[in-house]
């Protein structure tokens, strides 16, 4: 949609294809002013207002922490250029049934966006080959499932079931 926006704002005030034309130069402005009113709204809309699965950044102690108190871990491996991820964030970690099967995990999220020895470290540790990779660790500290690639609301709410 952000495209489309920039495309249609691009081609309603910035070209200068059919200047000479009267009729298309009001159609050119009128799709200019709807593409600039479309990308304001997917601007301002506010993703505050649906509730979202949160993680934690991952720290060791926190993995350990909760590994001792016997819970169940799942870590969320991403980067902030990866389309997979946000498109995750966008569908799989709003969905409500994923929230509430959620509820009894801790959620760890490792952004391996910077090429530095502390995620290498981490990517070597979980066997991470690209992201998005997730990790289920069941109560017991055992690492049950790891999965690279997109999940869904409806397998990963089935994952979250499977390891409580």
């Amino acid at each position: 949609p952000y495209y489309a926006a920039a495309a249609g704002i691009f081609l309603g005030f910035v070209s200068p294809a059919g200047r000479n034309w009267r009729p298309f130069l009001i159609l050119r402005f009128a799709i200019g002013l709807v593409s600039a009113a479309a990308l304001v709204y997917l601007l301002t809309q506010s993703r505050s207002m649906v509730p979202q699965l949160t993680f934690a950044a991952f720290d060791p102690a926190l993995l350990q922490a909760a590994r001792s108190a016997r819970q169940p871990i799942v870590i969320d491996f991403s980067a902030d250029w990866c389309i997979p991820c946000r498109e995750m964030e966008r569908t799989t970690f709003v969905d409500p049934t994923v929230l509430r099967e959620a509820a009894g995990f801790v959620r760890l999220r490792a952004n391996l966006t910077a090429e530095n020895s502390t995620n290498k470290a981490i990517m070597k540790e979980f066997r991470v080959e690209g992201v998005p990779t997730t990790v289920f660790i069941d109560a017991k500290g055992n690492i049950r499932k790891h999965q690279v690639g997109y999940i869904g609301p409806a397998e990963f709410a089935k994952d979250l079931r499977d390891f409580k």
